[in-house]
């Protein structure tokens, strides 16, 4: 090996860490990791900055530090450990709701949806197709507005146009991955849904929250059910 595979082996080890850190613990989605694989490159624009460990420790600070939002909620409630035991997994899953009475954004509080709002005209187990994107996927939750940070609703939505939908019910969708969009889950509004059936979806974590389909729709797990108990 010569001295230039040599240099090549040594970036590419020093760069597995961070590549790690972002697909596991940054964000499911894989536009949002392209993106912060890329800014990680910016950050270091030269040999000798991958040996510099400031130049790490500002990447760190800036992508993952200043970024909390990005660690919480769906990373722990969408993962399923390998050696969870499914008569114990719906008692396991009422514990990880108690955690998600602090997450509250995108239809991930685990507050008990009830009553249930006449302006929410779809449920949690329906498969749905999103006009907008042109996509199919099941609900996993809902709010009945919009639910989420300002910046988010400043990237996804016109000013024109968002008040009519901010007002609207939001639904949190598993998308099926046989539509091979970019990202495994959307939050959409009410408006953009038409209800399917006799579709069913395919996704790694679907059964993380429902039991079977029937044809029509997802039957919920447990604890989804005491979430939403009139869906």
């Amino acid at each position: 090996m010569d001295r230039f595979d040599y240099l090549k082996f040594v970036l590419i080890a020093l760069a597995l860490p961070a590549q790690y850190l972002i697909t596991q613990y940054w964000s499911n989605d894989n536009v949002e990791q392209s993106i912060a694989l890329k800014n990680l490159a910016g950050s270091l624009q030269n040999i000798k900055n991958y040996f510099d460990l400031n130049a790490w420790k500002k990447w760190y600070v800036n992508f993952v530090l200043e970024r909390p939002d990005q660690f919480k909620g769906p990373k722990v409630f969408f993962r399923k450990s390998k050696h969870i035991n499914k008569d114990n997994e719906d008692d396991i899953a009422v514990e990880v709701l108690k955690y998600r009475k602090q997450l509250v954004d995108f239809a991930e509080s685990s507050v008990t949806r009830s009553p249930r709002p006449n302006n929410v005209l779809f449920r949690v187990g329906q498969v749905v197709y999103i006009k907008r994107l042109n996509i199919h996927g099941v609900i996993v939750g809902w709010d009945d507005k919009c639910n989420a940070p300002f910046d988010w609703v400043e990237k996804n939505y016109q000013l024109e146009e968002r008040n009519q939908i901010m007002s609207q019910p939001h639904y949190l969708l598993l998308v099926d991955e046989k539509d091979e969009y970019l990202s495994d889950k959307v939050y959409v509004y009410q408006n953009d849904l038409v209800k399917v059936t006799n579709r069913k979806i395919k996704h790694r974590i679907l059964n993380s929250f429902f039991n079977s389909f029937d044809g029509g729709q997802y039957l919920k797990k447990k604890y989804l059910q005491t979430v939403y108990p009139h869906d």
